[in-house]
């Protein structure tokens, strides 16, 4: 007996939104109301987080080169505000750490457009 009420609730509700549908096109024309239609497809969205990951890519080479001494004084700083730049807080504080790595000798903070 429930799933009969429910069905005639439903076909009530589609006889009222129809009759509103029907209203709309009356006043305004069918050309108006397929102009309005929205646009969105989901199937076409796209995710543009690449950059996280290239950011995270880059501060790991950048570790590995200054690990390894490929890198000038001049190119590790500049370097390092790069990443930061393209970066989020977990990536920051990475770069927090390589910069102790090239200088040890100062306190461990993040390096700032003034390092360069």
């Amino acid at each position: 007996m429930e799933g009969h009420r429910l069905f005639e609730k439903t076909a009530v509700d589609h006889a009222s939104l129809q009759n509103d549908m029907d209203r709309l096109v009356g006043e305004h024309g069918a050309p108006y109301i397929e102009g309005i239609r929205p646009q969105f497809d989901p199937r076409k969205t796209r995710r543009y987080d690449s950059y996280w990951n290239w950011s995270r890519q880059e501060a790991m080479i950048l570790f590995y080169d200054i690990v390894f001494g490929r890198l000038t004084d001049s190119n590790i700083d500049r370097s390092i505000m790069q990443v930061i730049v393209a970066s989020y807080k977990t990536l920051v504080d990475l770069n927090c750490c390589i910069a102790a790595l090239h200088r040890p000798h100062e306190p461990l903070r993040p390096a700032t457009p003034r390092d360069v």
